[in-house]
Formats: structure tokens, C-alpha cells, sequence
């Protein structure tokens, strides 16, 4: 499905060959015109309910011609920020990536293409970069919300085709009871079938590429954020698009999760034998004098509670001289004096006094999560090490956090689990990535 493979995006951002960089600004011409009809017929094209779903022969014609198009007039004619959202938007249906990606993967490694298509533009010809500084808010804007909220949702998360509307009917049993007249159509109530049918490397691809997706809108978002408030117009929003990636991402993992294999059972030693064949005798170990210690610690009965035996002469107690202990020997103590704890060990060097930091902050927390004790530390710890440099903030100490470690966050977040995702947020703070991922204060 992938088309336009040797599309490079160096080459798209190359200047335009002539006086102007940028071009001219081609708005009102043919070629911008042909364009913009192409992605709204691609839009208006409706989806098929039968597989192979999304987005369908017609509106792949229309948002194959809006690439074919672009690319074209981003080369030779005009860097235009509006033909880039279109292609980008055409990219989502029609995808790009490699011949063995399913339809789901390459489509979301074309949005991660675009949406990198979009900052490059920026990053390379802000101030020329046709059209004006409002216009490209309300351009991006457009694609942050439901422009492509929407169209994400609707890519393939099983070879079926089924989307994530489908995963999320079907993942709450919300199956409508009645089924569709057409046994081939898609709908909650067939998901099942479409799983059982689509690989564990189909669902490796597809998370592979939401996580690149989302990293190409974290940057983008970046960008806009620093460009837009230097020039004190209100960046774009993303919230939409980035909620239904995440979403999507967080559907695609609990898909993965249910193609892994069940752990093998753990074997079961034979039972040693003696040499005539029989079982050996099992052999009391050492905790059998720690489990008849509750006996011994049994309360003791005064000679003066004891029943008396009538045959014993003077009334002793009945079996007190079965049981006499000499008098030289002491009754020991039923509770011994706790010993005192050792003392702890100085840390030796940073790296285990970070540690020790780290310990501390987690103690505190867990007994107490509304102390803001802990929070405090594992922060001054962390943004102290940013401002520790002389010369400004070092972008090595700025590391990135791992794709397991969004991929959990994410999930916490979408399942409203809240104390799970507190104590994986704080626990991500504590290592080098929370020197600089501030999205992370967002989940805590």
C-alpha cells in the first residue's frame, strides 16, 4: 500500500532552484488549487465497512494524487506550509514504509514522515516559509485536532481491517447485539477473529511506528511551543491528535501483550529414590525446630494453677516431677530486648549517595504520598545536576527517556490507574531522563 518510497525529505526541503529559496507564494494558482480539490475528495470518499477497510480504493486515488501533486510543487515551485499539511494528511491514508509493514504500521510511519515534513519547512525557512505566522497556526491547528484525531482512529489494527473504534467496542463489551445483515462486514463482534488472524510481528511493526509517530509530535509540538511564542502569537494545539495516538498505542500494546506466549511451567523434580527403588525418607530440615518453637513458647503454669494430683503427697502439682527443672537454672526470657540495627554505611561516591537519595525519596513516599518531601528531593536532585554546569545547561545531561518507559506512562494514564502511574512517573524522575522530559511532570 506504501507508495512514493523514494521520496526523501532532504530533498523536500532543498531550496527552490532560482532567486528565491522559498519561491513564490502560489496560493490562488492552478497547481495550489488542484491540490487542495484532490485531499477534499480524498476526505469526502467514504470508508468502506468491508475489508480491507481504510482507506479505501477511491480515497487512496485522491490522497495518492495530493502526494504526487505536492511533491511536485514543494520541489520546483513554492515551500508552501499548506501543501505540506495536505501531503501530510494524504500520507496518513496512504502510507509509506516497507513492503512487509502492515497497512496500520505504514500508515503511521507516513504521518510520522509528514509531521517531520512540517518542522523541517519551519525549522528551515521560518521567515520566508509561505503563509503568515496566524495562517500557520490555524494550519497545524486544524491537523492537531480533529483533522487527523479522527482519521487515526480509523487506521487498521488487524489484517481485517479493523480500527480502533472497533478495539474500543470490543475491548469493553459493547458489542452490539444484533450483527450486521453482511457476514462480511466489520464491527466489534468479529475483532476477535481479525486478532487470531494477524501476527505478533504485525503488532511488533505497529507499535514500532505509533512510538515513531509519537516521537515526531513531540517535536514537532517542541518547536511550535519555542518559534511561535517568540513571536507572541498562542502555538498550536495538538491535544487531539496526540490523545488518539496514545490511545492507539495503548491498543496495540494490549493486542501485543495477548500475543505473547503463556511462561512454560516450571518442571517438576523426581522424587530422589533409595536404591531398592523406594522413596527416600524425608529428612526433618532446619526449620523443624523453629516450627515446634510455639509449643515451647507456650505460656507457663504456676504450681499454684496446676490441678492437684490426690495420690501426690504434700498436694504438688500432677506431673511436676516428670517435669521438675533444677532451681539453678533461670526461666529464660519470653521476650528478649530487640537487638539495635547496625549502623548504616557512609555512601562511597556520587553514584551511591544518588542512590541513597533515591532510596530515601521512595521510603518517604510510600509512607506517606502526600508528603511533598519526596517529591522535592528526587527534583533537586535531578534539575540540581542541570544547573550544576558552569557554562549553561549541557544537552548530554538531557537524555531521552526509553520507548518502554512512554509506553507505561501512557498506559497507566489511558487505564486511569493513578498510583501506578505516581510511582512509575517518580520513578522515571529519578533516572537521568528526568533531567530534562518535562511531559513527565504532566503524568505526575
Amino acid at each position: 500500500m506504501a507508495l512514493n518510497e523514494n521520496l526523501r525529505l532532504p530533498d523536500l526541503l532543498a531550496p527552490i532552484p532560482g532567486d528565491s529559496p522559498v519561491g513564490p507564494d502560489l496560493k490562488y494558482s492552478n497547481e495550489f488549487s488542484e491540490i487542495e480539490w484532490a485531499h477534499n475528495q480524498g476526505q469526502d470518499a467514504v470508508p468502506p465497512v468491508t475489508p480491507p477497510g481504510f482507506p479505501g480504493a477511491e480515497a487512496e486515488e485522491h490522497f495518492g494524487r495530493v502526494i504526487e501533486l505536492g511533491e511536485g510543487f514543494l520541489l520546483n515551485q513554492s515551500k508552501d506550509l499548506r501543501v505540506a499539511s495536505f501531503m501530510t494528511s494524504a500520507f496518513l491514508r496512504v502510507g509509506r514504509g516497507e513492503d512487509e509493514d502492515p497497512v496500520g504500521a505504514a500508515c503511521f510511519k507516513g504521518l510520522s514522515f509528514g509531521l517531520q515534513l512540517l518542522r523541517g519547512l519551519m525549522g528551515e525557512y521560518w521567515e520566508d516559509l509561505h503563509s503568515s505566522i496566524p495562517a500557520r497556526v490555524a494550519v497545524l491547528g486544524v491537523l492537531g485536532s480533529e483533522g487527523l484525531a479522527i482519521p487515526v482512529r480509523l487506521v487498521p489494527l488487524t489484517d481485517w481491517g479493523h480500527s480502533h473504534f472497533h478495539f474500543k467496542d470490543w475491548s469493553s463489551d459493547a458489542v452490539p447485539e444484533t450483527a450486521p445483515s453482511d457476514e462480511n462486514t466489520l464491527w466489534a463482534g468479529n475483532f476477535e477473529a481479525g486478532l487470531a488472524d494477524t501476527d505478533k510481528e504485525s503488532y511488533d511493526r505497529l507499535a514500532s511506528a505509533l512510538e515513531e509517530c509519537l516521537e515526531s509530535l513531540d517535536g514537532l509540538e517542541t518547536f511550535c511551543k519555542e518559534k511561535f511564542g517568540e513571536t507572541g502569537e498562542p502555538p498550536p494545539r495538538f491535544r487531539d491528535l496526540k490523545t488518539a495516538l496514545e490511545q492507539t498505542s495503548s491498543a496495540v500494546t494490549q493486542l501485543l501483550e495477548r500475543k505473547e506466549p503463556p511462561p512454560p511451567e516450571p518442571e517438576r523434580a523426581p522424587e530422589p529414590t533409595t536404591p531398592e527403588g523406594e522413596p527416600e525418607a524425608s529428612v526433618p530440615d532446619a526449620a523443624a525446630p523453629e516450627a515446634a518453637a510455639p509449643e515451647a513458647a507456650a505460656p507457663e503454669v504456676s504450681a499454684s494453677d496446676a490441678p492437684m494430683d490426690a495420690s501426690s503427697e504434700g498436694g504438688a502439682p500432677a506431673g511436676s516431677q516428670a517435669a521438675e527443672t533444677p532451681a539453678s537454672t533461670p526461666a529464660p526470657d519470653p521476650r528478649p530486648p530487640p537487638s539495635a540495627a547496625p549502623p548504616s554505611a557512609d555512601p562511597q561516591g556520587a553514584d551511591q549517595a544518588i542512590e541513597a537519595v533515591v532510596s530515601a525519596a521512595r521510603v518517604l513516599r510510600e509512607e506517606d504520598p502526600r508528603n511533598p518531601v519526596p517529591y522535592l528531593l528526587i527534583r533537586g536532585l535531578r534539575w540540581g545536576e542541570v544547573r550544576a554546569g558552569m557554562n549553561g545547561i549541557e544537552p548530554q545531561l538531557l537524555e531521552a527517556p526509553t520507548p518502554d518507559d512512554r509506553r507505561r506512562l501512557r498506559g497507566h494514564f489511558l487505564d486511569e490507574q493513578w498510583e501506578d502511574l505516581l510511582e512509575a512517573s517518580e520513578e522515571v524522575m529519578a533516572s537521568e531522563a528526568g533531567r530534562g522530559w518535562l511531559d513527565l511532570q504532566r503524568y505526575s
